[in-house]
This record gives structure tokens, C-alpha cells and sequence, in this order.
């Protein structure tokens, strides 16, 4: 489904999408929400459980913060991935394990809240136990995967885990 103003959207891909039958919910340039805020509101509506949002990176960084923001708040499970960037949203007692097929040159872990408790990441050149991260000290940037599966849990907090590939992916 397309959401928005289409105002950054290529117009070659509205087109195709629209003779293919996509479903469009059109909004003003003029708004108050971004078009992410407002897809994150339909989705959470429909009370579907999981967005794949593409498009994030590329453009301007205040958009990429809002949508950073906005992702890792929603009350939905959601992924921002591009051909060569992702970013997975974790929470208060998650645990998730990334399997690989191809590896990224770089993992990172950003506290999206003031602190997360009880970080845990294996399956890295440095893993961390039972850590705290500071939002104010992001220091747990550019870590590399040394097995097949990497394994992230956390206490508290909203933990952004952010993934660089040096190929497409997609």
C-alpha cells in the first residue's frame, strides 16, 4: 500500500505501482505527520504486527531521525532495510537471533532510549554481557560478526541494532 504525499516518490515507481493495483491512501503535502508516522498509524489500525519500511536512509537526516524515532516507539514490530542498511528495534526483555546469509561489514548497537539494561550481544568480535548503554556514550559502533548467528537481548530500553552490508542485499 502506498501512504502518504508521494512528494519524494519517484514517479516512475507511484506509476508502477498504481497500474499494478496498489491500494493508495493519499495525504496533502501540508500535514502534520510524516508519511511514515501516518503508515505506522494504519498499520497499528489494521492491527497487523510486523512493517518491513523501505526507503528510510536515503534524502534528508531529519526525515531519518523521525523515522528512527518513529519506528522504534510504534506500538508494532517494524525494520527499517534498504539495498545496504537495516535497523532492528528491540525492547524491554527481547531477545532476538540474526542469521546471516550475508554478512555485514558492520553491526552497531544505538541506545534509542537514555539507557538500555542488560545488553547482551554474542556471535561478535566483542561481545557484551549484561551491559549498560548510554545514549549519551554510543559506543557499541561498528562491531563484526564472527558466527553464523548473532544473538542480542536486552533488559530495558529501546535498543536500535543497526546493520552495514557492502553489497546490496536486496
Amino acid at each position: 500500500m502506498l501512504i502518504g504525499d508521494c512528494d519524494s516518490a519517484a514517479t516512475n515507481s507511484v506509476k508502477w505501482a498504481m497500474n499494478r493495483g496498489v491500494a493508495m491512501e493519499r495525504h496533502p503535502v501540508d500535514k502534520d505527520f510524516t508519511d511514515t508516522q501516518l503508515a505506522l498509524k494504519h498499520i497499528e489500525a489494521r492491527r497487523d504486527t510486523f512493517a518491513i519500511i523501505t526507503g528510510a536512509f536515503g534524502g534528508r537526516t531529519d526525515h531519518l531521525f523521525s523515522t528512527i524515532f518513529s519506528c522504534a516507539n510504534a506500538k508494532i514490530k517494524n525494520c527499517l532495510i534498504d539495498e545496504r542498511e537495516a535497523v532492528i528495534f528491540i525492547k524491554d526483555y527481547e531477545h532476538i537471533a540474526i542469521e546471516f546469509k550475508i554478512r555485514p561489514i558492520a553491526l552497531s548497537l544505538l541506545p534509542i532510549t537514555s539507557n538500555c539494561k542488560g545488553v547482551t550481544i554474542d556471535g561478535v568480535h566483542w561481545p557484551i554481557k549484561d551491559t549498560e548503554l548510554l545514549q549519551s556514550i554510543p559506543y557499541a559502533i561498528s562491531n563484526r560478526i564472527e558466527s553464523g548467528v548473532v544473538n542480542i537481548s536486552i533488559d530495558s530500553g529501546i535498543l536500535a541494532v543497526y546493520l552495514c552490508f557492502k553489497e546490496n542485499i536486496l
